[in-house]
């Protein structure tokens, strides 16, 4: 610890530091992003504290994090320049982060912060807690028909790789009483004036559209009986939004799709990547809003939101491309 307090000191060295979920670690054992609990970056120097390259690999942390780790709704991070400490949120709006203090001044709350992180429940660190996982299994409750029916997840299927946004997560499930019957439930985080794609299907269900998924269930989540929300997740919070040209920077963004194919997704939390591969600012782009609710209604009228809906399907195919010959690629057309 001594040795590395010395490096720190005399190089301008940044270090990618964070909480793990993993009881068998050791000092020298290496985290993967399924693991992460609450992503950190450390710099030497207070003059990283700013609209830098520092806030944006903090970004790029929480994103891969996010998408690694399937049940998480959203990430707590922090970043420490020198001694200055900062706390960060990010979610399906992009991210927003605390005041920084120096905890060289402020001890006290630099420890209740980190016995805060240690000593939180999944919950309050960003899981899910809709998904249940009990004994290895996990699963998913609803209610259809006047009663409640579990769906147990068999496994992902895809989740978008990204902050903000509708941050799509499918997964194969079946229903705990019929194992044969694959189903397909989908996670997203909408805008509430867009139409609810559940209502959609069950009403393209309802006239007998064919070639269509087959309507079987949809819901708005909810947490403690309360809409899953953005705004719920922010505590209500007025966040000032930076208008374009206040503070921004200009990354280099690359959109290098082989990226996301590489072994280092789930790589070591040592592990550092440069700043050129981030494929979001924060907050999001106005652009991705639509022109009714970003036009006519005002930008400070309504505070952005998002929230989280779940459908579920009947049916589940593979892709074309991951046919196991050319006579299932011909019979599946």
């Amino acid at each position: 610890m001594a040795s590395l307090a010395k490096k720190i000191r005399n190089h301008n060295v940044s270090i990618w530091r964070s909480f793990v979920n993993d009881p068998g670690s050791t000092k020298n054992s290496r985290g993967r992003r399924s693991q992460i609990l609450v992503p950190g970056e450390l710099k030497n120097d207070p003059k990283y504290d700013n609209l830098s390259r520092v806030w944006l690999d903090l970004g790029r942390y929480a994103r891969d994090t996010l998408a690694a780790q399937d049940s998480h709704r959203f990430v707590l991070g922090l970043t420490l320049c020198g001694p200055f400490l900062r706390l960060w949120e990010f979610d399906r709006m992009g991210g927003i982060a605390s005041e920084s203090f120096d905890i060289n001044i402020d001890g006290l709350r630099f420890i209740t912060i980190i016995l805060g992180f240690l000593l939180m429940s999944p919950e309050q660190l960003g899981f899910d807690p809709t998904i249940i996982t009990i004994g290895g299994q996990r699963y998913i409750e609803i209610e259809k028909d006047g009663g409640k029916e579990r769906l147990v997840i068999d496994g992902v299927i895809g989740r978008a790789r990204c902050i903000a946004g509708q941050a799509t997560t499918c997964w194969k499930v079946h229903r705990e009483d019929d194992p044969r019957t694959p189903l397909v439930a989908k996670d997203s985080w909408q805008y509430p004036e867009r139409d609810d794609e559940g209502e959609l299907l069950r009403e393209a269900a309802e006239s007998g559209v064919t070639n269509f998924a087959r309507y079987y269930h949809h819901e708005t989540v909810r947490i403690d009986g309360k809409i899953d929300k953005i705004l719920s997740i922010r505590r209500d919070l007025s966040i000032p939004i930076l208008k374009s040209g206040q503070g921004s920077v200009k990354p280099t963004t690359s959109r290098n799709r082989s990226l996301l194919g590489r072994k280092d997704q789930n790589s070591a939390s040592g592990q550092k990547r440069s700043s050129d591969c981030v494929d979001i600012l924060l907050p999001p782009p106005p652009s991705k809003r639509t022109q009714c609710s970003s036009t006519k209604s005002g930008a400070n009228s309504t505070p952005l939101n998002r929230v989280h809906r779940r459908v579920t399907v009947r049916d589940y195919g593979k892709p074309i491309y991951e046919s196991s010959s050319r006579v299932a690629l011909l019979a599946g057309l």
